[in-house]
This record gives C-alpha cells, sequence and structure tokens, in this order.
C-alpha cells in the first residue's frame, strides 16, 4: 500500500481579527506604556515592547503595563505580536493612546499561515492483518523558516508531536524527512505538526484496515502490538516527550490502545454508516500540561 497526503496553507481567520490599544506616557526614565490586547503569550509580547521602546535593564517589564483581555479566537495566530508592536509605535509618535483594529484584508495579508506539508507512506501487508516495511516521510517548511530561511526540514521538537513517536511493533519501520522551502510567515495554528501527520497516519491506517476487510479500530490494535514502552531515543531520535520527564510520562502502548478502545466504543464507531459517511480514528500522544511561572511584570487579566 502506498499513498501522499497533503494540506494547503491554512489561515488562523480568528473571529476577532487583530487588535490592540496602546498608550505610550511620559519621557525618558518616566516614560512607560499601558497596553490591552488579546495575546497568547503576553511576557514575550511584554518583552518586544520593551525592546521597541528602548526600555532595559532588570525592572524594563515594570514600565509596561499589559492587560490581557478575550481574544475572540486566536488559535496561534496571537502568540505574535506584531500587531501590538503597531499600537505602541504609533502612540510613542502621537502621544495619545491609539487603537489598532486590522481588518480582515490585513489578516488575511499579512497572517502567519500554518505550513503546507506533503506526508508520503507506504507499508506491506502481513497475513496477520497488520504490516511491515513501514516507511513514512514527512517534508513541509518548518515554523523556524519565518525566522531564518536556511531552515528548510522539521526538527526534532516538530518530529516529537506524530511522527517520530509512532509507537507501532514493527519489524522494519523507516520514518524520514525531507527538505522545503517557504513561501509565506509561517506560524503556529492549534495542534501544529499533528494536523497534517495525524491525518496522514490515521488516514493510511484505515486505508490499510480496508484493504485487509477489517475495523480500523482492530488495525490500529494491531500495529500497535504488544503491552510495552516505547523509548523513541532507542534509536537515535531526539524525542522531546512535550517537556516531560519519560520515566514519568512514558509512551506507554497499553494506555493508548485502552484509549482508543474507549473512545470507539462509546462512539460506536462499529455502527453501520449512511453511504458516504465514516469514522476518523487517530490518537495524539498530547498531555495537559499544568504549569505555574513567577513573574515580576505587571500582567493583568480583564474580563
Amino acid at each position: 500500500m502506498e499513498a501522499v497526503y497533503t494540506m494547503p496553507y491554512q489561515h488562523h481567520q480568528p473571529m476577532e481579527t487583530p487588535a490592540a490599544t496602546a498608550w505610550v506616557q511620559g519621557s525618558g526614565a518616566d516614560k512607560k506604556c499601558v497596553i490591552w490586547a488579546g495575546v497568547q503569550n503576553p511576557q514575550w509580547a511584554q518583552g518586544l515592547v520593551a525592546t521597541e521602546l528602548g526600555f532595559t535593564g532588570d525592572k524594563a517589564a515594570d514600565r509596561i503595563e499589559f492587560n490581557i483581555t478575550l481574544m475572540g479566537g486566536a488559535f496561534g495566530r496571537k502568540s505574535k505580536a506584531d500587531f501590538v508592536l503597531e499600537a505602541v509605535e504609533l502612540s510613542n509618535k502621537v502621544k495619545k493612546p491609539v487603537k489598532v483594529v486590522w481588518t480582515r484584508e490585513d489578516d488575511i495579508k499579512h497572517g502567519f499561515y500554518h505550513s503546507v506539508s506533503a506526508n508520503y507512506m507506504k507499508a506491506e501487508l502481513t497475513d496477520k492483518q497488520t504490516a511491515d516495511y513501514w516507511i513514512q516521510r514527512v517534508a513541509y517548511p518548518p515554523i523556524g523558516w519565518t525566522f531564518n530561511d536556511k531552515t528548510n526540514r522539521p526538527n526534532h521538537s516538530d518530529l516529537s508531536v506524530g511522527f517520530g513517536d509512532t509507537p507501532f511493533d514493527l519489524q522494519n519501520l523507516s520514518l524520514e524527512t525531507q527538505t522545503a522551502e517557504g513561501h509565506v510567515r509561517i506560524g503556529w495554528l492549534r495542534a501544529v505538526a499533528c494536523l497534517n501527520n495525524g491525518f496522514a497516519l490515521g488516514s493510511f491506517v484505515d486505508e490499510l484496515a480496508v484493504k485487509s476487510n477489517i475495523s480500523a479500530q482492530k488495525m490500529w490494535m494491531n500495529l500497535l502490538g504488544s503491552d510495552r514502552h516505547v523509548d523513541p531515543k532507542q534509536d537515535g531520535f531526539k524525542y522531546t516527550n512535550y517537556g516531560m520527564g519519560y520515566d514519568t510520562h512514558p509512551l506507554d502502548t497499553k494506555r493508548l490502545k485502552a484509549c482508543l478502545n474507549y473512545v470507539c466504543d462509546k462512539a460506536n464507531t462499529s455502527e453501520k454508516l449512511p453511504e458516504g459517511q465514516g469514522w476518523g480514528l487517530r490518537y495524539l500522544e498530547v498531555l495537559a500540561l499544568t504549569y505555574r511561572r513567577q513573574l515580576k511584570s505587571r500582567l493583568k487579566i480583564t474580563r
């Protein structure tokens, strides 16, 4: 079996276009800035504003009051603070509060797009209703290309989400990357590399299942194989494991199978569907991470 899955550039198009209000006040050592904006990374935005205004030293962030508003949708686009800097620049120039609201045309033209991508899949079906001699390749211009146009291959962090952590119990498994040049600004969009990798892997497993005349659920169980902890690092892959310790958060096929079976059973994926309808089944080894960061800067949540 052989297949290629592609995705085009994706734009965030949040319900609310990028918008920010900034008020640069005072001058010299007394200069400060107050901002109202919905951003996903206020600490980063605050640092960019400090650089823009020439604030330096340990107390630079204290001169910027950042009021974080509801975002009206974000999905990764509002992790970038270019629209905030626009408001700050204008306010610093006119010495008055300035509110910037982008038009939808501005938003589309100056967005950070989720990358175009291609995933190639190839495997040999076996008489045990599983597969072997598995090859999967991926190519797309990564987010790093936006900052360095020499970066044209996915990094290990990108590949650790739904590609390099493929936990199938196969004798022959090759996971490969190719280079690709970017043409527009690349940025984060919800799930990032999981979008194309999850789509490709889930679709290919389903095609193998159809060819083998078994359910996708059964094919997933066959490919995952025995209950075990899979460590991608053993094969030389620099697996980031979502920043968690592998001793406490291993890649556990028993847990993955239990999760897939639970979802399939509750959703009744074995039920016969009308013509033209079908189930899409894919797991993502994503952890919900909660952390607390001690802040020295002045950040406020506005509701």
